[in-house]
């Protein structure tokens, strides 16, 4: 990795801190097709269920062509599943439950 990359600034992150976001299923998941092995994929039992973000960062993933990259991930809560690691292309804005 260069000096370049380093100092360049990351993309601010689509989500904040205790927002309520969307898990979703991978037939709506355009992402689900070109994901990258490393980044951070739902368990098939959270996808379409909705949480609060608990925290939001950057981690690095490997690309076997591209090679390391950067990409934005959350730790969301989502009830009978637990704490999950999930990149941000997996996530859309929840609605609250009416």
């Amino acid at each position: 990795m260069n000096r370049k990359e380093t100092d360049s600034q990351p993309p601010s992150p689509k989500f904040q801190a205790f927002e309520l976001v969307r898990i979703k299923r991978a037939a709506d998941c355009y992402f689900a097709e070109k994901a990258c092995p490393g980044d951070p994929t739902p368990p098939a039992n959270a996808m379409g269920l909705t949480g609060p973000i608990l925290m939001g960062g950057m981690h690095y993933v490997y690309d076997d062509v591209a090679g390391p990259k950067l990409t934005q991930s959350y730790s969301v809560q989502l009830d009978d599943v637990g704490i999950i690691l999930v990149s941000e292309d997996w996530l859309e804005d929840g609605e609250p439950a009416s």
